[in-house]
């Protein structure tokens, strides 16, 4: 099973459309996530794009939820600026 989605992974990087993005690291990772989120790449470029940025959002949305719980949960601690204390710390990433 495993060696059939990398080899399905490397067929899908080899596409001509998306070979110029899978030689950049990041954006290889990145599509390598969706592939195995989705079992496949998205046949078109633009889709592509918008499943990442999907994944990414929801992964950052995940992360901002825990943290909110984790800095919620501390006795005294003011909650209600901690969002915007995430969502400042994070807007870079944007």
């Amino acid at each position: 099973m495993a060696l059939r989605k990398a080899q399905s992974l490397k067929e899908a990087v080899r596409r001509r459309d998306l070979l110029g993005l899978a030689e950049r690291p990041l954006l290889l990772a990145v599509m390598a996530q969706l592939h195995a989120y989705h079992g496949q790449l998205p046949e078109d470029r633009t889709q592509l794009y918008y499943d990442a940025v999907h994944l990414l959002l929801e992964r950052w949305e995940g992360h901002l939820g825990t943290r909110i719980k984790q800095e919620s949960d501390v006795e005294g601690h003011d909650s209600s600026n901690v969002v915007e204390q995430c969502q400042t710390r994070y807007a870079c990433w944007f």
